[in-house]
């Protein structure tokens, strides 16, 4: 009994040692189990294409009708097939210029602040590094969410009101409120999406 205590002495400062370093605020990432990011990750594990409502973009020839949809679940992530216009330097959309990505989203949490990684592949492999960033989740309820850049960020910041395609009126007015609230010092570009513009070949 006696050698048995001397055992799990040194097991337990072992044990103690391995969880304050994981859960240290290095600025590493972890996973995140946050109610942000659980509403975050139903999200995109649903069977309903996302697309962006609401955006503020610090560039003018940003993306836009961005269509996210889950094709397959990941140890850690979720993959999409992302589609977007982008505008050109005029502001405006062009015809034809469908960009499609092999998109992947991980959720996690870096110094205290959850965020989600995404990474955009273009046909060739080649990074989208425009789309592929890691964002702050901002705000998240059960049927939107809001990711951005760090608000300290002009050049190329972004922030982005993603929501069900179906989602009902009144519960996307709610989540528009909360963009509002939370991306006003983000982006000069201002974006909603229009069905009539994203889903036909016209102009803007």
């Amino acid at each position: 009994m006696r050698s048995l205590r001397f055992l799990r002495r040194p097991l337990l400062i072992l044990s103690i040692l391995f969880r304050c370093k994981c859960q240290s605020g290095d600025g590493s990432e972890t996973s995140d189990t946050s109610v942000k990011a659980m509403y975050v990750k139903r999200l995109l594990n649903g069977t309903d294409p996302l697309i962006v409502f609401l955006g503020n973009e610090g560039e003018i020839n940003h993306p836009i009708c961005w269509w996210s949809l889950k094709t397959d679940n990941l140890e850690r992530g979720f993959r999409h097939n992302l589609t977007y216009f982008r505008k050109d330097k005029q502001g405006r959309k062009k015809r034809g210029s469908w960009q499609v990505r092999n998109t992947t989203y991980r959720v996690s949490r870096k110094k205290q602040v959850p965020t989600i990684g995404v990474t955009a592949l273009m046909a060739n492999g080649t990074t989208d590094e425009d789309i592929s960033r890691v964002y702050e989740i901002f705000y998240a309820q059960p049927f939107c969410f809001v990711m951005g850049s760090s608000q300290n960020k002009s050049d190329d910041s972004r922030c982005l009101l993603w929501g069900p395609v179906n989602i009902e009126r009144e519960t996307r007015l709610a989540c528009e409120e909360e963009f509002f609230n939370v991306c006003n010092n983000v982006g000069i570009y201002p974006y909603r999406y229009r069905k009539r513009i994203c889903e036909t070949e016209e102009e803007e």
